[in-house]
């Protein structure tokens, strides 16, 4: 997730020349993650093998969603709003009961504060 948050960052940034060999190197991580999953469930380790599986349908998820959010910079073409992608994140934050710490509450906070910041502008 921090390679894919890296090359989020420099999709960004216009005179970044980086963004796709970082998104490369995330691919890469994605297919390892793949590879070691079907490696585990060869061997029987189906709870290993889910593990893996979650990291990377959670790491694709959160690469639909930036691209998403990043269509809706100006000049892109926009499917989905940005404000719908956060509301979507704070709602299962909220609704996960299974995880309870401070960098939750943090992280939703700063969403909400994304979100006032995407009303005002809207």
């Amino acid at each position: 997730m921090d390679r894919l948050e890296r090359a989020i960052f420099d999709s960004c940034d216009e005179e970044c020349k980086a963004t796709p060999s970082r998104y490369a190197i995330w691919g890469e991580d994605i297919r390892s993650l793949s590879i070691s999953a079907k490696e585990a469930m060869k061997n029987g380790n189906i709870e290993q093998a889910e593990k893996l599986m979650n990291q990377v349908i959670n790491s694709m998820g959160a690469f639909i969603d930036a691209q998403l959010i990043l269509s809706n910079l100006p000049g892109n073409i926009s499917f989905v709003k940005s404000k719908d992608i956060i509301e979507s994140y704070i709602t299962s934050l909220l609704e996960n009961n299974e995880v309870s710490d401070p960098e939750k509450d943090n992280l939703i906070d700063s969403m909400k504060e994304i979100m006032k910041s995407i009303e005002k502008s809207d």
